[in-house]
């Protein structure tokens, strides 16, 4: 489970509603950190069954973007990336140097690192 009490100190967070402060009260929560050249992403969701985190050069549009989703695959938890060349729905990718580092579905939550 992923909490908010290092929120603005060590990580930076988004989180849905603002006034959350868990992933047990949280319909998505991303945390993430810079350390020199890597960003470690913490995301959680307790809504879906799949929460990712996308990067895009193109201001106002999925298009010619990329992300990074932790999903739910049968019992198992998955890290997949996708690039986006249009606005449908991308296929995944093999490109990508993100590693899971942990994860874990219980019950309706969803947690990833």
């Amino acid at each position: 489970m992923l909490d908010k009490d290092d929120c603005g100190k060590a990580k930076t967070c988004y989180s849905r509603p603002a006034s959350c402060s868990s992933s047990q009260d949280c319909e998505y929560l991303l945390k993430y950190s810079v350390s020199g050249q890597d960003v470690m992403f913490e995301l959680s969701s307790s809504k879906y069954q799949w929460i990712a985190v996308g990067f895009n050069p193109n201001k106002g549009s999925m298009a010619g973007g990329e992300s990074l989703a932790c999903e739910t695959y049968g019992s198992k938890v998955v890290l997949r990336h996708y690039n986006m060349p249009k606005k449908e729905r991308p296929d995944p990718s093999s490109e990508t140097k993100a590693t899971l580092l942990s994860s874990n579905m219980t019950g309706n939550i969803l947690t990833c690192k």
